[in-house]
């Protein structure tokens, strides 16, 4: 009998199988994140940064009418800076829980289950944190940078604004992929206590810097990406 290889198999049935994968793959992804976001403090999260989000907002409505515009970036940053905590953490805790299958074989099987080769699927849990974050902190950030572009004075501002608004997504997006990997890594390295390895982690760091000021740390790096992006939003006002 004929071996089957994928030589023998025909283009076209080859590209509908490729197109079948890409759909389980797509689908795994999105039931992974939906999990994510399906917790109630993540759901409790989203509900005050639309809050934050609103106040904020009206907070440089308020500024701009006052002729204060680059207070007006200032206070999106500072917003950003809130978000980061009250959003990206409690989602970043949440999937380090077994919302995501806490051990790789039962993750493993969860993707067997939909068609996914195992090779893959750690890589689409770590995509599906990151799809989780972005999806709960871009959309409020998002809106943020919105505003800012919309209150710009002038066409010049505009363009400022605008490199401002893609600042914050790139902040966003960035933030989003770190916590996503280390996430996932803390699930691998301690799958019973991965939350507590993640804050410590993440907070450990930031703690020790009050005695050692040049050590390196997550909150630190954000504060330093902001203080970027709050220059670029100052610089069209």
């Amino acid at each position: 009998m004929r071996a089957v290889t994928p030589e023998s198999v025909p283009a076209a049935a080859r590209a509908v199988l490729g197109v079948a994968s890409r759909h389980r793959r797509r689908a795994l992804l999105a039931l992974l994140s939906d999990r994510v976001l399906a917790s109630g403090l993540v759901r409790f999260a989203r509900l005050g940064s639309v809050s934050i989000a609103l106040s904020y907002g009206a907070a440089m409505v308020f500024l701009h009418i006052h002729d204060d515009s680059v207070m007006a970036s200032a206070v999106a940053v500072r917003a950003l800076v809130v978000l980061s905590w009250i959003i990206a953490g409690p989602v970043a805790l949440i999937a380090a829980r077994s919302v995501i299958p806490l051990q790789p074989d039962g993750l493993d099987a969860l993707a067997a289950q939909r068609g996914v080769g195992p090779g893959e699927s750690e890589l689409l849990a770590t995509a599906a944190i990151f799809v989780a974050l972005v999806r709960a902190l871009g959309l409020p950030a998002a809106a943020l940078g919105i505003v800012s572009l919309a209150l710009a004075p002038s066409l010049a501002g505009a363009a400022w604004g605008l490199a401002f608004l893609l600042a914050v997504l790139l902040y966003v997006a960035g933030l989003s992929a770190v916590l996503a990997v280390l996430a996932r890594l803390c699930v691998r390295l301690a799958p019973h206590r991965a939350r507590e390895l993640l804050l410590a982690v993440v907070l450990g760091p930031y703690a020790a810097s009050a005695a050692f000021a040049d050590l390196p740390s997550l909150p630190s790096a954000c504060a330093h990406a902001l203080d970027l992006v709050l220059e670029l939003g100052a610089l069209g006002r």
